[in-house]
């Protein structure tokens, strides 16, 4: 029968890291003998080193920074001081974890508990890919590794007397790949699914690359390529929970549904473990470093890129709330970056200081941008945007003060629940901006609210006014001398059209194609295909239901329908209209 290894990870009680061992061919019966177990293997035990060689990885309290230092160093600083030298050098030494009396000492220090630093990371995948050469049993001589990367666990099983092949679909991978194998492994450009040859192996490995194929594809598939008494390798992140589907852990298999494809392709089980508790610090440490750039990675795209322009552009969802924006700001306004050019994208209101709007003017920037979407702090409530109009103000003075000499600022209309007075608030608001900072030269753009799938407000159309009130806002802002700047009112219907739509739409998209790019060449189609289709007014303008079910709720969105559905009754709790009118429309069935 066909054997299976398999290794597990939780991040909460609904998800874990999970090795398991899984043997194939055909089953075991009663009389037959007990499967064998992995075996320990003495070659793959880690090496360990002296304490003075060791590096102790703290988080300061106040920076949030990683340091690590040679534990004979620790005695030499006192409690909170921050500068401990940084790994630098990638000698396997240096990249060690932390011992017991070290981390005491890292406590009494720093007041803090001892955290893996990002620079240990090499370590953990050592240690990892040690683990996965202990699960393999005895007897074992050919693997087939599947996703294998750039090959780093092949090298590690190579090194040890296997005999591996490397599988995966990327090109990038496969360069790598074969660099890193100095061209001595095979390996396969495609996707597990579509694999075929005449070989056989004693073990399939899949460290970290099961969730991307379809159970029953990954079962069925091993069980061809294993010689008959084969082992099956996985190391992955599984659910335990089916409605368990947070973020990037989404995609895992469901450790149940995992285990009854391998038994009926004729797998069975005989040895896995839970390694969460080992993994989930480096898990957090990845996620936050991904979430958001260390300075020093900063640092570094900054000066690859110096040596093709002089042009640098500071680009993400919060630019200046990156926890060590301020440290960027000082090492940007060091003298050797006079000649360049900084920007900075849409900021948020409350981040805009005058020492930011120094550094940009200095760096020939003359304008900033910042998001406010209305003048009315009952619209903003509406939206969840924290943000009120003094803050607006401040952030006007600040960057007149820094020497900006513009201020781009984005708002929006149609938004659900505005009134004719929100109208009138974003207006008066231009003014005070105009009054209390003289000088500044204030450019507003406005958009059209577009409904968007998975956020509270997907059910509700266009606003049949939206037009109306954009030309309202400029009649009553060029006069002030605001530089007002709307977005084509068209162009967001086509939008809303876009992003409304159903499968039913193929038709008209094709037909629209044909005729030009233009609002009239949609309507154009649509006239054409009246009676077959729903009309633009349902896709763009109409309010929909929420008990309907919407065009992509097949399709996973961060958020689960309740809670937007619970968004959405909050949002409405603030409107004036009467109930009457929030009632959403019905879909028209196909």
């Amino acid at each position: 029968m066909k054997k299976a290894l398999i290794t597990l990870t939780t991040k909460s009680a609904a998800l874990m890291s999970l090795a398991s061992l899984v043997m194939t061919s055909k089953v075991t019966t009663a009389g037959e003998p007990v499967n064998p177990q992995p075996v320990d293997r003495p070659d793959a035990a880690t090496t360990p080193v002296s304490a003075s060689d060791q590096k102790a990885c703290v988080r300061h309290p106040k920076l949030g920074k990683f340091f690590c230092a040679h534990a004979e160093e620790l005695s030499h600083l006192q409690k909170g001081v921050a500068e401990i030298d940084v790994i630098s050098d990638d000698s396997e030494k240096a990249l060690l974890g932390v011992t017991d009396a070290e981390s005491d000492a890292a406590v009494a220090m720093f007041g803090c508990d001892c955290a893996a630093s990002i620079n240990c990371l090499r370590v953990a995948q050592s240690a990892y890919t040690a683990k996965l050469l202990s699960f393999i049993p005895e007897g074992v001589k050919t693997v087939l590794d599947v996703g294998c990367g750039i090959g780093g666990n092949a090298v590690y099983l190579c090194d040890r007397g296997f005999i591996v092949e490397g599988l995966a679909p990327d090109t990038l991978q496969q360069e790598k790949f074969i660099k890193n194998t100095n061209s001595q492994v095979p390996f396969y450009l495609t996707r597990f699914e579509d694999f075929h040859t005449s070989n056989s192996y004693d073990l399939i490995l899949f460290s970290e690359s099961s969730q991307y194929i379809a159970a029953l594809d990954l079962a069925q598939g091993a069980a061809c390529l294993l010689d008959s008494g084969g082992y099956l390798l996985l190391a992955d992140m599984m659910r335990f929970d089916a409605e368990y589907r947070e973020g990037i852990f989404s995609n895992c298999h469901v450790a149940s549904e995992l285990q009854a494809a391998l038994e009926q392709s004729g797998f069975k089980l005989i040895k896995a473990e839970d390694i969460s508790t080992h993994i989930a610090p480096t898990i957090d440490l990845c996620v936050d470093n991904f979430r958001t750039f260390g300075l020093t990675t900063v640092k570094y795209i900054i000066e690859k890129g110096l040596s093709v322009t002089k042009r640098i552009g500071l680009l993400g969802a919060s630019v200046t709330q990156h926890p060590e924006f301020e440290t960027l700001l000082d090492h940007l306004n060091q003298p050797k970056y006079d000649d360049v050019r900084l920007s900075i994208a849409s900021v948020r209101t409350n981040t805009v200081t005058v020492k930011l709007a120094e550094i940009l003017a200095k760096r020939d920037s003359r304008s900033l941008t910042i998001a406010v979407e209305s003048g009315s702090e009952n619209l903003r409530r509406i939206i969840n945007k924290k943000l009120h109009n003094d803050e607006i103000i401040q952030a006007a003075i600040n960057a007149k003060s820094g020497g900006l000499t513009n201020l781009k600022l984005y708002g929006m209309v149609g938004i659900p629940g505005e009134e004719p007075e929100d109208l009138e608030q974003t207006v008066a608001m231009m003014r005070s901006l105009k009054k209390t900072v003289p000088g500044l030269r204030l450019t507003f753009g406005c958009s059209t609210f577009v409904p968007k799938a998975h956020t509270p407000f997907q059910w509700f159309g266009v606003n049949r006014q939206a037009e109306k009130r954009l030309q309202l806002l400029q009649k009553q802002l060029k006069p002030q001398g605001i530089d007002f700047r709307p977005e084509s009112y068209n162009w967001s219907i086509i939008q809303a059209l876009l992003s409304r739509g159903d499968r039913r739409l193929s038709h008209l998209l094709e037909l629209t194609r044909n005729y030009g790019d233009s609002l009239g060449s949609y309507r154009r189609a649509f006239k054409q295909l009246k009676g077959q289709i729903p009309n633009l007014d349902f896709y763009v303008h109409d309010n929909w239901s929420t008990d309907i079910v919407l065009p992509w709720n097949h399709l996973q969105g961060p958020l689960p329908q309740s809670t937007l559905i619970k968004h959405l009754a909050d949002a409405t709790s603030y409107f004036n209209l009467p109930q009457k009118e929030l009632q959403p429309l019905a879909l028209p069935k196909e």
